[in-house]
């Protein structure tokens, strides 16, 4: 019986043959990562405080991942803000706020943007509350960005309240913060 690889692949009998389907399998399983289109989602599995009404954008920590098609695209215990390029391309990122209500009026600008690399980008989401009730409501911001392998995207809020802001978890419903990170084409020369 001939030998097989790792992913069922049956070897020729003969020690050439051996030799040369082994170094395509390794050189296919060293490509793999990049043939598979990068795709990430992620969420808050708790509700985010700190956003307070000073003028400062504060990256969202997303501390749950949905999906994630490639090791070291976002991590859980580090730097959870951000969202990395595992290959060069151009990435949309959508995220959707759930801005929580305190029971205070929420009336106010709450923005929101996408930074590449710890610089934020155009356009900027600014959703305008109003009325003078005391709701929770979402918000959502998008953006395609052109990036690096290795360059990372936050989502960053900057509520201009009368109180400082913090926004749903994944889990309480309509409301939740999540976030999709994905590859959308190859960077043009």
């Amino acid at each position: 019986m001939s030998p097989t690889t790792t992913s069922g692949l049956v070897y020729p009998d003969s020690a050439d043959d051996v030799q040369l389907w082994t170094h395509f399998q390794n050189l296919a399983q060293s490509i793999e990562p990049s043939i598979r289109t990068p795709y990430l989602k992620v969420y808050r599995t708790t509700e985010g405080s700190g956003f307070n009404n000073d003028g400062v954008f504060r990256a969202v920590s997303w501390n749950g991942e949905y999906i994630k098609s490639h090791s070291g695209m976002h991590s859980t215990s580090s730097q959870t803000s951000r969202l990395i390029a595992p290959v060069s391309g151009v990435y949309r990122v959508d995220a959707t706020i759930g801005w929580k209500a305190d029971g205070a009026s929420e009336v106010g600008t709450y923005s929101a943007y996408v930074s590449l690399n710890g610089v934020g980008i155009a356009p900027r989401s600014v959703n305008n509350i109003s009325t003078g009730e005391s709701n929770s409501h979402s918000q959502h911001v998008w953006n395609e960005v052109e990036m690096s392998a290795s360059d990372y995207l936050e989502v960053e809020l900057s509520p201009d309240t009368a109180t400082n802001r913090a926004i749903h978890g994944a889990d309480t419903g309509t409301f939740g913060s999540v976030c999709v990170f994905k590859y959308v084409r190859p960077l043009v020369p």
